[in-house]
């Protein structure tokens, strides 16, 4: 029955006047990205779609638009709270990014893994995408390094990422035409290819029999976000919590600059949340400075602005976002920005 297929959505801004069109392109897709126009851009007349499907646990999308550049800030991973794996191919254009100081493309040739929890910055061509948006929770279990994939480009060249690739892109004809039953059933493979994809090619550095496990990484950092609340938080006391020495505690913070820089930016993120919530149970900027474990108000402040350039108070008190919403006019389909965030409760 019709009533079986996929939720679907579609975001087109072609019927818009062609002065808007990237202004509120601009503040639809800032759900998950922030994106500037280039010089080519606007000269062009600007046009911008989204084909979104709730794909079972999993997002779906097909994207096309104009050359443009893509941000994802600290400030938009703490305010919108997405912590997915995305996978992306491109049925035309390009994307070019920096990484490591290396100048790197990534067209018809491959699939680009982004790690939403990190941030980016990338720059387009016109350009039609398509997207697979797995959360981490899903995927990171199946995972042998599940930290070291953000902007890595699987080769078409491996077996395992042409399976995925066609994979996604059958999933791109097909689509329209599944049902919610058979998203449920077809998901587990879709992760599964996933992860075989990123574990079929060595990343980083090989692994030693000294070197912390899966679930020792999992269990330290369950551990700290049990434990944010607690100021006298110290290594020695989440290596006798989690049962390693403190040398494979460091090896698992390694790549976060530190056990201390890894705690400090998970609270930060929760802080961020808590002052983004309209009610009052959320508390005042003190109480949720002590509440985190901070020692005292102002070096919570401090480190709040170091980290996403403006203070709790400011972030407290912006009513932008409302203003923005109010100029989107209500005939555009956004479902597929809730879709994308509904995924992380």
């Amino acid at each position: 029955m019709m009533t079986d297929l996929l939720p679907s959505t579609q975001f087109c801004v072609s019927s818009l006047p062609k002065k808007e069109r990237f202004s509120i392109w601009r503040e639809s897709i800032s759900c998950i990205f922030q994106v500037e126009p280039t010089e080519k851009t606007l000269d062009q007349g600007f046009e911008a779609s989204i084909d979104g499907y709730m794909y079972g646990q999993l997002f779906f999308a097909r994207t096309k638009s104009k050359q443009q550049i893509w941000n994802r800030t600290a400030l938009e991973i703490a305010n919108d709270g997405m912590d997915h794996f995305m996978f992306q191919i491109f049925g035309n254009g390009d994307m070019r990014f920096e990484q490591s100081n290396d100048r790197k493309r990534i067209g018809l040739n491959g699939i680009i893994i982004f790690d939403l929890s990190r941030e980016v910055s990338s720059v387009t061509e016109n350009f039609l995408n398509i997207s697979l948006v797995i959360p981490r929770d899903l995927l990171e279990p199946h995972l042998l390094h599940p930290d070291d994939h953000h902007m890595r480009i699987l080769s078409l060249d491996e077996p395992m990422a042409q399976l995925l690739y066609d994979h996604i892109s059958s999933l791109n004809t097909i689509i329209k035409d599944m049902t919610i039953s058979q998203a449920s059933e077809t998901n587990p493979a879709s992760i599964a290819l996933a992860a075989a994809a990123m574990n079929a090619s060595p990343v980083g550095e090989s692994h030693s029999a000294g070197t912390p496990s899966l679930a020792q990484s999992i269990m330290a950092k369950r551990a700290i976000e049990n434990n944010l609340d607690n100021s006298e938080l110290t290594p020695d006391m989440l290596s006798r919590m989690v049962g390693i020495s403190r040398s494979k505690l460091y090896s698992i913070f390694e790549r976060e600059g530190g056990v201390g820089a890894y705690v400090k930016e998970r609270r930060l993120r929760k802080a961020m949340a808590m002052l983004l919530r309209a009610e009052a149970s959320s508390g005042s900027i003190m109480e949720i400075a002590y509440g985190l474990g901070f020692r005292n108000n102002s070096t919570f402040s401090r480190a709040f602005k170091q980290r996403y350039g403006q203070t709790p108070r400011d972030i407290r008190q912006s009513k932008s976002h409302a203003n923005y919403d109010a100029m989107i006019p209500a005939s555009l389909d956004r479902r597929y920005e809730s879709w994308l965030k509904d995924l992380s409760i």
